[in-house]
């Protein structure tokens, strides 16, 4: 398990050890590993053949199982919104329903603009 900055800094933090400095291979060190470095300010540090080790076991396991292939039926953006439209048009009820509220979207904004727009003036008494 690879610790991140924020749980290295959180340990840190509970042992009240700010002036320690963290280093790029606490990272690869267990939790446990961590806190005790922290409790005894420095002073306890594990081996680093070991941690050599089991880095290198870690990553020997995540390597064997993934490949850089890209997966088999992997599809670009452009493809997968071109699947999402037809989709839609496949299904006629569904897009009826979308061109309905867009018609009822587009009638309600020129309603409101009518209603903002001021009322054209009239000549009163005038024949």
């Amino acid at each position: 398990m690879v610790l991140t900055r924020g749980r290295v800094v959180e340990i840190q933090n509970t042992f009240y050890a700010d002036h320690l400095p963290i280093e790029e291979e606490m990272f690869q060190w267990t939790v446990q590993e961590v806190r005790e470095y922290f409790r005894s300010k420095g002073a306890v540090r594990p081996d680093a053949m070991e941690v050599a080790k089991r880095a290198e076991r870690e990553s020997a396991r995540h390597t064997t199982y993934r490949t850089n292939q890209p997966r088999k039926g992997a599809k670009g953006a452009q493809e997968s919104a071109e699947e999402c439209i037809y989709c839609f048009i496949c299904d006629c009820g569904m897009l009826m329903m979308l061109k309905e509220r867009k018609r009822k979207k587009r009638e309600a904004m020129e309603a409101e603009a009518r209603a903002a727009a001021p009322a054209p003036a009239t000549a009163m008494g005038r024949c």
